[in-house]
């Protein structure tokens, strides 16, 4: 298995890159990290299949379409997020000086589905509450949560979409899940369930 972390950029947006053994791979949020994808894709000789999106905000989309045209590779996001796609009033590029984003999502993706490219098979869990659709993908006992947990904190859920309860709710199911798991945010280092339980006061909601 790969699996890098790119993440510097003014937004501290952390893009990751996930391959299989044979080098079948998949890129996750990626915004405002174009060259360093490229790069790492052509340095570790992975064949990228997909574009994985946790959810629809400009910091995890600006780099999209470079992405998808440069490697003619489809976009994967939750149904209720291709809303935020499409339109750049709610994705909130324009508020952060990115021009106008908007595109749909090539294969839009419900709770419980799976994602499976060759070797890669990840999971699809719905985590409303940062966005109507916010979602995070496991891969074995790895977990990329996009924002709705940090390591310490979550997503805020003041933004359109967002929602409190929803939110709450989805922190319940991922506290569910297994202490082993290692959570990789949208923002943030890395942690694991088990810390989250210990140490994370919205994780006890």
């Amino acid at each position: 298995m790969f699996l890098e972390t790119l993440g510097r950029n003014k937004f501290g947006i952390n893009t990751y890159i996930l391959a299989d053994d044979k080098k079948n791979a998949v890129v996750i949020d990626p915004g405002i990290n174009y060259e360093s994808i490229v790069y790492s894709l052509k340095e570790n000789q992975l064949n990228v299949k997909a574009i994985l999106l946790t959810h629809g905000h400009c910091d995890h989309i600006a780099d999209v379409q470079k992405i998808k045209e440069k490697f003619d590779i489809p976009v994967y996001c939750h149904i209720k997020d291709n809303e935020l796609l499409m339109h750049a009033k709610y994705n909130y590029s324009k508020d952060f000086g990115m021009g106008s984003i908007e595109f749909s999502a090539d294969v839009l993706v419900k709770d419980g589905e799976s994602i499976n490219l060759d070797e890669l098979d990840l999971k699809v869990i719905h985590t409303p509450g940062h966005t109507k659709g916010g979602v995070c993908y496991m891969y074995k006992e790895i977990l990329f949560t996009g924002d709705t947990l940090f390591a310490g904190s979550m997503g805020r859920t003041d933004l359109y979409g967002g929602n409190e309860e929803h939110m709450a709710a989805s922190l319940r199911k991922l506290s569910q899940l297994s202490d082993n798991i290692t959570i990789y945010p949208g923002h943030g280092p890395k942690s694991t369930i088990k810390i989250e339980k210990e140490t994370n006061p919205f994780l006890r909601l």
